[in-house]
């Protein structure tokens, strides 16, 4: 969500961003600024976990989107560059 939206964001800022807006159990202030209150370490998804929901989500499905369309060339390649599928 967040690493799709700023090209500037790493995977680990995003990894951050995420956990403090849906992990967050409410806030507290602390030096005039109100920080995120956040569950036990183990009860949160490891940045190993995050990447990997990453991969699986957008990395892969941009690689299958980018080879259904190379084995569609090649068909209509073949075919002598005419789509008959529609």
């Amino acid at each position: 969500m967040f690493y799709k939206r700023s090209p500037n964001c790493t995977l680990k800022q995003a990894y951050l961003k995420t956990i403090k807006k849906f992990f967050s159990l409410g806030y507290e202030l602390q030096d005039g600024d109100y920080v995120p209150i956040l569950p036990p370490s183990a009860e949160l998804p490891t940045l190993r976990q995050f990447y990997s929901l990453y991969h699986k989500e957008f990395v892969d499905k941009q690689s299958n989107q980018f080879k259904r369309k190379q084995i569609k060339y090649l068909i209509d390649f073949e075919n002598g560059g005419i789509n008959k599928g529609g």
